[in-house]
């Protein structure tokens, strides 16, 4: 009976202890990384992105592409730079919106919508550098102030002629 008990004791002990250690963390350890869901346009590119496809029936408005996307790096000549420096050119970067020609797939020009954001030096030096790399494959980039938000008819002109 006394070995029972102990037993039972025994397996009580080993029960709690499972629980104790199985149990969730209540708050992440120092290395967790937790994330949060983000909407994929804010309110201004919604009403713009709108305003693109009202302006642009015939064509499809892709929201939100990775540059990755349109782009490849290749190697110099000279190998003076790694596959990855190059990759990281183009890889994390985004395009607010990519008009495109939905029967042959050809992108007709990419439509970016800058905020204030883009009017400190910095921005602005990034910006010139997108626009180069995506001119050095043959795409026409459209820039447009978010704080002058363009009429349906301004957007249809412009991306008709940069066609």
């Amino acid at each position: 009976m006394l070995y029972i008990l102990a037993l039972v004791l025994v397996l009580g002990i080993l029960g709690l202890l499972l629980l104790v250690l199985l149990k969730p963390s209540e708050k992440p350890s120092s290395g967790t990384i937790r994330y949060v869901r983000r909407e994929l346009l804010t309110p201004t590119e919604l009403q713009f992105h709108a305003r693109l496809r009202e302006a642009l029936p015939a064509h499809l408005v892709a929201p939100q592409v990775a540059m990755s996307a349109l782009v490849d790096a290749v190697q110099p000549v000279d190998g003076s730079r790694s596959p990855h420096q190059l990759r990281a050119k183009v890889s994390q970067k985004r395009l607010d919106f990519v008009v495109v020609e939905p029967a042959s797939g050809k992108v007709v020009c990419v439509v970016e919508l800058d905020d204030h954001t883009h009017d400190r030096a910095a921005r602005a030096k990034s910006d010139r550098a997108r626009d180069a790399i995506l001119s050095s494959v043959g795409l026409r980039v459209l820039r447009f102030d978010a704080r002058t938000m363009p009429s349906v008819e301004a957007l249809r002109d412009a991306v008709v002629t940069a066609s």
